[in-house]
């Protein structure tokens, strides 16, 4: 346990030292320079995969962000040797969250069946073959989805070994990194309140969590969250178009990657960048500028996407929940009128049931929405637009 707490140790100083490369070297604010690191370490692996160069480039990418990070220590002790800054509220209680649930994972197995249909195969087979699958490997038996976290699961992996707790703490800094990144938003760290109330949010997201949970290797949990952190990062860089891009097409680029029905959350996400690009115009003199930036990220988002959709149809004739209209109707045609109905049935008393998790968090934000609206508007005397 020790020798695995102090690789993954490395595994966390090395995607360290890449987050303060883009907080130095790019001017990405700190707390969005994890996701961004974690987004540009996956992005860079997936295309070392197609040149058949994955695991040199995982090793590299290790060294290369283990010495920018002493880099970084070196510089941050020059300029602050004789003073010590108290870390924030906001940053201890982070620092309590990640251990928290980094010792229970450490200490934690995977269970969901689906670990061991896809999410662990994948990583396990990255990590003996060192490629991405093809029709020969008949292991892989979800040839469709993209590698999701798998890549970085798999960096994970290279620099702290192939086991369990490590693939586990690869997913959950993944996720961290996402939650970090909700706290862009909240200009001032020193408001408690607004703090506790993100706080909150994020306790809410464990508790609504309780099917997926973090203890395994599903990415339905870090769909919405890779989402909102993209959401959070284009709210703060709303006046800086080339940081903004650059952001977006890391974020949305890696979200395209995590599973097919990503899609959507990826179009949500670049309906937002687009709608604050636009917003640009008002005070930018480069039009032309702006509509060649907007329309090139947005280009680029899709990219690996589309790349693995080559992927997919070079290599494979037959792709298991494959995502296309003709997949659907053939789905469709299969099932009789009983099974839809039996499914439209159990959707419709899920969903109304009041003691599911899920029918329980649209109740509670819909109640704290029209809360704040009427507080806010009679007792404050104030105008808003929460409804």
């Amino acid at each position: 346990m020790l020798l695995i707490v102090l690789r993954l140790s490395l595994f966390l100083f090395s995607v360290y030292g890449f987050s303060r490369l883009f907080i130095k070297w790019v001017g990405l604010a700190e707390k969005i320079s994890w996701i961004a690191a974690c987004s540009a370490i996956s992005l860079t692996l997936y295309v070392s995969a197609y040149v058949k160069l994955l695991f040199p480039t995982a090793v590299g990418l290790a060294i290369v962000g283990c010495l920018f990070g002493l880099y970084q220590l070196y510089q941050s002790y020059l300029v602050e040797k004789n003073s010590f800054p108290l870390p924030r509220l906001m940053t201890i209680w982070l620092g309590v969250y990640f251990l928290l649930f980094s010792w229970t994972l450490l200490n934690s197995g995977l269970e969901h069946y689906d670990n061991y249909s896809h999410w662990a195969v994948i990583v396990k087979f990255l990590f003996t073959e060192g490629r991405l699958p093809e029709a020969s490997d008949v292991l892989i038996s979800f040839s469709s989805y993209p590698m999701g976290s798998s890549l970085f699961i798999y960096f994970a992996t290279v620099i702290a070994g192939f086991s369990a707790p490590v693939m586990l703490m690869g997913q959950f800094v993944f996720i961290f990194s996402c939650i970090y990144a909700l706290f862009v938003v909240v200009r001032d760290s020193s408001r408690q309140l607004v703090v506790a109330m993100m706080f909150a949010v994020v306790a809410s997201f464990n508790y609504f969590n309780i099917a997926i949970r973090v203890n395994n290797l599903l990415v339905d949990f870090l769909l919405p969250l890779l989402t909102l952190a993209g959401l959070a990062g284009i709210f703060y860089l709303q006046k800086k178009l080339g940081l903004l891009s650059l952001y977006t097409i890391l974020v949305a680029g890696s979200l395209s990657l995590v599973k097919n029905s990503a899609l959507f959350f990826v179009v949500v996400l670049l309906l937002y960048y687009v709608y604050t690009v636009i917003k640009m115009r008002s005070f930018s003199r480069h039009k032309i500028h702006l509509i060649i930036t907007g329309l090139g990220s947005v280009l680029l988002s899709f990219l690996p996407y589309l790349l693995w959709s080559h992927h997919v149809n070079s290599n494979f004739t037959q792709s298991k929940h494959d995502v296309s209209l003709t997949s659907y109707q053939q789905i469709f045609a299969e099932k009789d009128g009983g099974v839809t109905q039996a499914i439209t049935d159990l959707f419709l008393s899920t969903i109304t049931d009041v003691r599911t998790p899920s029918t329980q968090g649209i109740i509670l934000a819909n109640v704290l929405l029209f809360g704040g609206y009427l507080i806010i508007r009679f007792v404050l005397k104030r105008k808003n637009q929460l409804l």
